[in-house]
């Protein structure tokens, strides 16, 4: 699954706002990306996939909607407070680790068509300005 993600991204990543669109499609993409791009890429896949095993909420679960043909999630009550959360986990990475593991899931969740889960971004992003 992780390879699947790695490679979609090669694949599709969003175009820059200064580049033209022609361009970036047709000269750029498929990225290339060094092993140390990929090695960071993968291991931001990994640290977000830990973070939502250990920190998910309570009755967390996937449903697909067929009528709506999206991706719903049912949040039930955290298992952590923030601050347990920030101790036991944020906080024993460098901030470009959490960082980079916010990219990513924000490039997930665009590509399932999820919100936001307002919580782990903003927890992701008061890691990286501290």
């Amino acid at each position: 699954m992780l390879t699947f993600f790695l490679q979609h991204f090669w694949r599709t990543a969003p175009c820059p706002p200064w580049m033209d669109k022609d361009k970036w499609n047709t000269e750029i993409l498929p990225l290339e990306l060094s092993d140390a791009e990929s090695a960071r890429f993968l291991r931001a896949l990994c640290r977000m996939q830990t973070y939502c095993n250990t920190f998910g909420k309570q009755g967390d679960y996937w449903r697909h909607a067929a009528d709506q043909k999206t991706t719903e999630i049912s949040l039930g009550r955290p298992w952590y407070r923030n601050e347990e959360i920030w101790e036991l986990f944020l906080n024993t990475m460098p901030p470009w680790e959490a960082e980079e593991m916010a990219c990513v899931f924000g490039r997930i969740s665009g590509l399932n068509g999820l919100k936001y889960l307002p919580r782990l971004r903003m927890m992701c992003l008061n890691t990286v300005l501290e």
